[in-house]
């Protein structure tokens, strides 16, 4: 099992000509946003998802995923769970008109420490970038691989 979790990306323009003095001016305006796929495993059934069990695991995420600040933020929409063979629409749509793909971030624990990695894909090549992510979308460690 999978569970995905959709957020919603937004900027605040009216921080870029904001001088730092006073209160920021607000012009918040949607950018999009993600598909966040965090491999459960078995762990979990949709049995589970109104369980306590459950519910600290969205919730320590939505601590790494989510933030606020002066000039942008990023909060869930909504989540679910979903089979292992679930492909995001994004995804397929790139798949089936493109050349390439930019697949939607995965947050999975590795050695007991959260890791976010996203992965590009062309016909030739293939990066994977990773980051440790800590609460707030604080990302750090940052590595990258590129396969031909």
């Amino acid at each position: 099992m999978k569970l995905v979790i959709n957020t919603q990306y937004r900027e605040n323009y009216g921080a870029h000509d904001w001088d730092g003095e006073g209160e920021c001016p607000q012009y918040w305006k949607n950018k999009g946003g993600s598909e966040y796929l965090i491999p459960v495993g078995s762990t979990y059934s949709t049995e589970d998802m109104y369980s306590s069990k459950f519910e600290d695991l969205f919730n320590e995420l939505c601590n790494l995923i989510c933030y606020k600040n002066e000039g942008s933020e990023e909060y869930t929409l909504d989540w679910t769970l979903v089979e292992d063979s679930y492909v995001p629409e994004y995804e397929k749509q790139q798949i089936e008109y493109g050349d390439s793909v930019y697949y939607e971030p995965v947050i999975k624990k590795v050695n007991g420490v959260w890791k976010k990695i996203s992965v590009y894909c062309t016909d030739k090549t293939e990066w994977t970038e990773t980051w440790t992510i800590s609460k707030g979308h604080e990302l750090s460690d940052y590595e990258t691989t590129k396969n031909y």
